[in-house]
């Protein structure tokens, strides 16, 4: 505030007279500020209260922000991605902010395991983290993103309330036929059973078969049937649209057969196959349009 000092003066028969203080703005976060004005040296008067009390009540709020974070992917089991969640100031209050994931080119329980809950400050606490499981594979990719956004807060307000998180690929293609949706094999259009016999999780050379990629074709809707068998360790199998999207998948413990049931419009279509971890099996690939 500013400083004021002077000198009152009544008028016969005043009764009421108003003493302005300038008070200074800012967006500082901070508690409830007083100052006093007092009264002295009257003139054909008596003093009966002579100080007053003035508050300036705060209206400024922290700021909560949460930061982009990147990993780079692994091969198997999953890493975990750290998003730092800070307020710009102390607060002495509880603080609360929801979060959730969303997603980007990066898919839940393909790519990361989805995530959402609350986040709680304790007085005076200003820094937080998210952590978000990221899902490994050996899928030659492009880099992808997803979010975590913030909302609801309490206490607080939102500063910077979204981060992308980005999980850089780690795989590299063997440049051979089926490793690869650019060189997936072509099955061609499913009109009856296809069955393939091949094997996964070997290597050749210098190269570890980790991926065995196949297309096909449907020209009607239809109840289509996947069936992954013949394993002597655990393997896995998923399905994918014509544009690179996840559409289903099977993931059993062991050598359990994988299983994929679900309805098909017509369209291009891609399954893969593939290693759990260091695994090494022969497989067969039964697919079909009923």
């Amino acid at each position: 505030y500013q400083p004021t000092q002077g000198t009152l003066t009544f008028q016969p028969g005043e009764t009421q007279k108003n003493i302005t203080v300038p008070i200074l703005g800012d967006t500082k976060v901070e508690p409830h500020e007083t100052f006093k004005l007092n009264l002295s040296n009257p003139i054909n008067a008596q003093l009966q209260d002579n100080g007053g009390i003035g508050t300036i009540r705060n209206n400024d709020l922290a700021k909560v922000s949460i930061k982009d974070a990147e990993i780079t992917e692994g091969d198997d089991g999953t890493k975990q991605l750290k998003f730092d969640v800070t307020l710009n100031t102390k607060v002495n209050k509880r603080v609360e902010v929801n979060y959730a994931t969303v997603d980007g080119t990066a898919k839940q329980d393909s790519d990361y395991q989805p995530k959402e809950g609350k986040i709680v400050f304790k007085p005076n606490q200003k820094k937080k983290t998210i952590t978000v499981p990221i899902l490994g594979d050996t899928l030659k990719e492009e880099d992808e993103t997803f979010s975590v956004k913030l909302s609801k807060p309490k206490n607080v307000q939102l500063g910077d309330k979204s981060a992308v998180g980005t999980i850089e690929d780690n795989d590299e293609n063997s440049g051979e036929p089926g490793d690869s949706f650019q060189t997936a094999l072509d099955l061609g259009k499913l009109t009856e059973e296809v069955v393939v016999v091949d094997d996964i999780g070997f290597t050749r050379g210098s190269y570890r078969d980790t991926n065995d990629f196949y297309r096909f074709q449907t020209d009607k809707e239809g109840d289509f049937a996947l069936f992954l068998d013949g394993l002597f360790k655990d393997a896995n199998v998923e399905l994918y649209g014509s544009g690179e999207e996840l559409i289903n998948q099977s993931k059993n413990d062991g050598n359990n057969p994988e299983i994929i049931i679900t309805t098909l419009e017509p369209g291009n279509y891609f399954v893969r196959v593939y290693p759990q971890g260091s695994s090494r099996t022969p497989y067969r690939l039964s697919i079909d349009l009923l």
